[in-house]
């Protein structure tokens, strides 16, 4: 026989409305959601989301939109809040533009007609205005991985990861290490997230008393591959201009591929010829020798963030709207960061 809620409140001693509001994300307090959520995993319920809908008007739909989806980065996020909704009685929805501007108009217009409960938007970057058609429609909305530049005009909720603190763990590595010439490969220049890692690195070099890193030339890339391209070409030409370099900052997971091709193409060695570190860490740099040095993002605490601020503001609690929540990040210290202090005490 199927479980009911009537199920549910004899096995907690807590009424059906009570049972009916958590079922429906109403506020209740957090003792009685672990004796329900506790029920529903014992007595295998399942709730009756078509009812649900029509009850409310919302379709008990998250949608996750995401330029690429073929961008395996955003992966576990994807996974993560996937996971985390459906404990909630939700479905997340994941579409994707493709990064192409009128597929994208296009794709919010008809998701505000949809009656989704909520929408999480990873970002383009700080010009990206596709959240403020979800606020004018009243549709809960969780802006990701970025800051858009018209937060004042129109508040949204943020959640990214802390890239300046990112940035000072960075060269507090770097210069701890002896490095004092160092190069930053970051062509993404009306992103917040890369503009605050880039601030987090000059202001600790500043701070120092240090010659400022070389920042390459901004550039405007959308693709992934364009990305890859440009940490490609770009590295060489920097490191032959400039033989003081003594290490190389990649700002994105991206530009770091392209970097890491360009440096097995021209036989560079590391950190023989220059030291390696990166944003964004992946599995891959702990499996290449030497192994690279890489700040890395905390996805399932991103995803947990996410999900918490999102609820909240589908249960109608806007008590800190809009709220900005940054992630700690991870420096993780690996081969690919010579430390020229001991090089020179052996000299």
């Amino acid at each position: 026989m199927k479980t009911t809620i009537k199920d549910i409140a004899k096995s907690t001693g807590l009424s059906t409305a009570t049972i009916s509001k958590y079922l429906n994300n109403k506020p209740i307090s957090q003792a009685n959601q672990e004796l329900i959520q506790n029920a529903i995993q014992k007595l295998h319920y399942e709730p009756n989301l078509a009812a649900q809908s029509l009850r409310s008007g919302k379709t008990n739909l998250i949608g996750l939109i995401i330029s690429d989806i073929g961008n395996y980065f955003w992966g576990p996020l994807i996974a993560n809040l996937t996971q985390i909704f459906s404990q909630s009685g939700y479905t997340v929805i994941v579409r994707s533009y493709y990064r192409n501007t009128d597929q994208k108009k296009k794709l919010t217009q008809e998701m505000c007609t949809q009656n989704f409960s909520g929408i999480i938007l990873l970002a383009d970057n700080a010009k990206d205005t596709s959240y403020q058609p979800f606020i004018r429609a009243n549709i809960p909305i969780v802006v990701i991985d970025q800051i858009p530049n018209a937060m004042e005009s129109t508040p949204v909720d943020c959640v990214l990861s802390d890239g300046y603190s990112g940035g000072r763990e960075i060269a507090k590595h770097l210069t701890e290490s002896g490095h004092q010439h160092v190069y930053v490969n970051a062509p993404l220049d009306d992103s917040y997230n890369i503009g605050q890692r880039i601030l987090g690195i000059t202001d600790s070099y500043s701070h120092a008393g240090l010659p400022l890193p070389m920042i390459e030339k901004s550039h405007r890339y959308t693709t992934p591959e364009a990305i890859k391209k440009y940490g490609e070409q770009t590295l060489p030409v920097a490191i032959h201009k400039h033989p003081e370099i003594s290490a190389v900052i990649f700002t994105s997971y991206e530009l770091a591929l392209g970097g890491l091709a360009a440096i097995n193409t021209h036989g560079y060695r590391i950190p023989q010829d220059f030291s390696v570190i990166s944003f964004d860490d992946d599995a891959l740099f702990k499996c290449v020798y030497p192994s690279i040095t890489a700040v890395s993002q905390d996805m399932d605490l991103f995803s947990l963030q996410i999900s918490k601020i999102l609820i909240r503001r589908m249960n109608g609690d806007y008590s800190d709207f809009p709220h900005t929540e940054y992630i700690p990040v991870t420096l993780h210290k690996r081969q690919a960061v010579q430390d020229l202090t001991k090089k020179a005490v052996e000299e």
